[in-house]
């Protein structure tokens, strides 16, 4: 019988590698959306059961792309949602949802 990784619980079969990564992003994203405060890389690998390296290449991703901001607190970085700037996104989405229609 083939044994699951309680580290890795929604790896499914098959699953290639951007599909990980997707859903990597999506925990990172759902984890600073809920956070009441800013978090570093590290505790973000935590919570999110993913590596440090990973971590910090997915929120880097994340600022670049404008979803995320971050500030130098002493030799580290720590991340937060950028609120105005998911706010004009999901906007743009709706406008553009609603002209389709």
């Amino acid at each position: 019988m083939e044994e699951k990784s309680s580290r890795y619980p929604f790896f499914k079969p098959g699953m290639n590698p951007h599909a990980i990564h997707l859903e990597y992003r999506k925990r990172v994203l759902e984890l600073l959306f809920n956070a009441k405060e800013p978090m570093s890389s590290a505790k973000v690998a935590e919570k999110c059961n993913i590596s440090l390296p990973t971590a910090y290449k997915i929120l880097h991703e994340l600022a670049l792309e404008g979803k995320l901001t971050y500030h130098v607190v002493g030799p580290s970085k720590v991340f937060q949602i950028n609120i105005p700037a998911l706010t004009e996104l999901a906007s743009v989405k709706k406008k553009v949802n609603e002209e389709a229609e």
